[in-house]
């Protein structure tokens, strides 16, 4: 370091006269530069590797004034002279700063200067300072990345919900960072071993987590372990330690380092999922999750027992495999149960599923959505109902018997008595006498024709529809002409159907019955202002559709109570085929049957 003004008042000294010039040679290997300022004399002095430092010829730099101040930083340059002027006056006893100058390729290096008071050597009076300067780019390149690293580490430990700490295993000093954040304390007290960490540890967890740390400890190996502590505010939680240690020459740990972090929340998740896991286990109902593709990813005990299998045999099974369908209807099937379960809806299905031993199963499914990750699946709840379908079953078909029977007997029997008993009266009204005869004829003529409509009207009530594609079409015609006349509610009809299909009697009765339990409820409770009615095949089977966009409701609840959803769905059943309700509170409703027409096309 110059003295203030920058001088050499003895550019004619080569060397220090306090240091030998085995010394210097020395020192200007290992990149130190020493000086040397002779007060009063004002004289200053420099080994070669002072020059050196900065890349100049010594032999150049003595003959160059303000060689060193020259080469300062700009940025450094007015910190470096106050902390060099304040040595100097005496505010200091030794002066040392760090700054950067000038090298001669052009670069900045990052020097430390460092001087302190000496006797002068000559014993002349006066005094004499004797510094050094050493080139620290390199340290100061690994200090600059260790406060980026620091930085980093400081940044990672705020954005950790939890406390990372470092305890000196031989002085039991330790640094938590977080801990205040996490549990709220400002510092832990105590000489445990663990920094006054066990002083907050749940009392029935001590002897678990000292017996694993100690015995990681004496290895060496890193450890993992969960433990409750309790909060500054008196509660429990949960936490997670990792840690491992730093081991000394000896083998032995000398340090220990880790993170701990709040598990609470996760913890409840987890016993919460447990819970729900017992509760699925010990369902009397079956349960199964189902990926688009139709493959079984869980089944509950029930399910498997429901179905004849053992436990986890369902597991990876195809869902086709428990039912009766051909792979074309079942495709469907999957496709309606997906469909109806978009937007959180609910969809409940009556189905007829075949057990392992290749019997029958009638089940009602409740399927609703679920997200697994990037897949949608669906969610799938069944019940045995074999007892109660063999009974409505049976009800049924007597009930769907009487009335074609009773149908048959009205438009054949007393319709056909009553329109030839008309016509007779006709007969005689044409030969009576007089005026007044003939009038009273007319009048009882015409209440039997009224009682002819009535009777071929009760007739098509018990027997609507035909099983031709005409009668199909005349019965539902007349039923949305019904609706409009009744609620002033136009029903879209759209029969696509080839004309080949003929079924029988019964499968469009049941049909027609479904039909109009859908499109009346829609009309009476809906409040919808557009009603769909669509039949038509789709695949292999026969489909009909009511949709309306009404307020929807929840399927659940009606499942429970609604008997006009248990009617539809046993005609369903009746016809060989399953109804699919799908609807959400304000969202509209969709039903769905689908019936198989294969066995009942005739081709004309």
């Amino acid at each position: 370091m110059y003295p203030p003004n920058g001088s050499d008042s003895n550019l004619d000294t080569p060397s220090l006269s306090l240091v030998q010039e085995g010394i210097e040679s020395a020192l200007s290997l290992v990149g130190v530069g020493v000086w040397e300022y002779l007060l009063p004399d004002n004289l200053f002095s420099c080994s070669d590797g002072f020059y050196q430092l900065v890349g100049v010829d010594p032999a150049i730099g003595r003959r160059l004034n303000d060689f060193w101040p020259g080469r300062v930083h700009p940025e450094d340059q007015a910190r470096r002279d106050v902390a060099y002027t304040d040595f100097l006056q005496g505010l200091t006893s030794i002066y040392e700063e760090t700054y950067r100058v000038r090298h001669e390729n052009g670069k900045w290096i990052s020097v430390l200067a460092r001087a302190r008071w000496v006797s002068r050597s000559d014993a002349r009076p006066g005094r004499c300072v004797l510094g050094y300067v050493i080139d620290v780019t390199a340290r100061s390149a690994d200090i600059d990345r260790l406060r980026a690293r620091e930085e980093r580490f400081r940044m990672s430990v705020s954005a950790l919900h939890g406390v990372v700490y470092d305890l000196d295993l031989r002085t039991q000093n330790s640094e938590r960072h977080g801990l205040r954040r996490m549990l709220g304390y400002d510092l832990l007290e105590g000489n445990d071993g663990y920094g006054g960490w066990l002083s907050i540890v749940h009392p029935e967890d001590v002897g678990r987590l000292t017996a694993k740390v100690d015995a990681c400890r004496l290895s060496g190996a890193s450890f993992e372990v969960t433990y409750r502590v309790r909060h500054q505010d008196g509660r429990w939680r949960h936490v997670r330690q990792r840690g491992t240690y730093l081991l000394g020459h000896d083998g032995k740990p000398i340090r220990a380092f880790g993170v701990i972090e709040d598990i609470t929340d996760s913890e409840a998740q987890r016993e919460q999922l447990q819970m729900q896991a017992a509760i699925i286990e010990r369902m009397s109902e079956g349960v199964m999750l189902v990926d688009c593709d139709g493959m079984i990813l869980f089944a509950n005990p029930a399910l498997e027992k429901m179905f004849g299998y053992g436990p986890g045999q369902m597991n990876g099974m195809s869902t086709a495999s428990l039912s009766f369908r051909s792979a074309e209807e079942f495709d469907g099937l999957l496709r309606s149960v997906f469909a109806g379960t978009e937007n959180d809806r609910i969809s409940i299905i009556d189905l007829e599923g075949r057990r392992r031993d290749n019997s029958m199963c009638p089940v009602q499914g409740c399927f609703s959505s679920m997200q697994l990750g990037n897949r949608r699946c669906v969610v799938a709840v069944l019940t045995d109902i074999a007892e109660r379908k063999q009974l409505e079953r049976e009800l049924m078909q007597v009930a769907t018997r009487v009335q074609q029977r009773i149908g048959g007997h009205l438009h054949e029997g007393l319709g056909q008595q009553l329109a030839g008993i008309a016509m007779m009266l006709q007969g005689v009204g044409q030969r009576a006498g007089t005026a007044s005869l003939r009038a009273e004829v007319d009048e009882i003529v015409a209440l039997l024709n009224s009682a002819i409509g009535s009777t071929r009207t009760l007739a098509r009530g018990l027997s609507p529809v035909g099983p031709s594609l005409q009668g199909l079409t005349e019965g539902f015609e007349e039923l949305v002409n019904q609706v409009h006349e009744r609620y002033g509610i136009r029903v879209q009809m759209a029969l696509d159907l080839p004309p080949e299909l003929l079924l029988d009697e019964n499968a469009a009765t049941n049909l027609f019955r479904i039909a109009q339990e859908a499109v009346l409820n829609s009309a009476r409770h809906a409040d919808a202002e557009k009603i769909s009615l669509r039949l038509l095949v789709a695949d292999s089977d026969l489909e009909l559709l009511v949709i309306d966009d009404g307020k929807g409701f929840d399927p659940l609840e009606v499942a429970r109570g609604g008997t006009g959803l248990r009617i539809m769905r046993f005609r369903a059943q009746l016809v060989g085929g399953y109804l699919a309700v799908e609807s959400r509170p304000g969202a509209g409703t969709t039903l769905r049957c689908r019936c198989p027409v294969n066995a009942s096309r005739e081709v004309a």
